[in-house]
């Protein structure tokens, strides 16, 4: 199991209100498909954008990185409700680190 934390920022053309953290979550699970491996996911939304947290079953970490790229990439392009948003980041998770994607 490998958690990744990936970032979403608006373009110049996405104007409020943004999605709720719930609205997002819910947007996911439907375009998740059984390769990505996801198991679990968070987001939060915050004044740069929207973080979240992924938890995928996987033994490989880089396979982890591209499913979870890969994921929020198709979201992103094919989501209305995320329309204009960009995958900015998507790195291990790194239980050191206090930065909480988006914020």
């Amino acid at each position: 199991m490998y958690i990744i934390e990936a970032e979403l920022l608006p373009t110049a053309g996405v104007t409020a209100p943004w999605p709720t953290a719930t609205l997002v979550q819910e947007v996911f699970w439907p375009l998740a498909r059984s390769e990505d491996r996801l198991e679990h996911l968070r987001a939060r939304v915050g004044p740069r954008g929207i973080g979240l947290v992924l938890f995928v079953a996987s033994t490989d970490g880089r396979q982890a990185l591209r499913a979870t790229r890969g994921l929020c990439e198709r979201v992103s392009r094919t989501a209305p409700l995320l329309a204009g948003w960009t995958v900015a980041a998507c790195t291990p998770f790194d239980p050191q680190d206090d930065h909480l994607p988006g914020a």
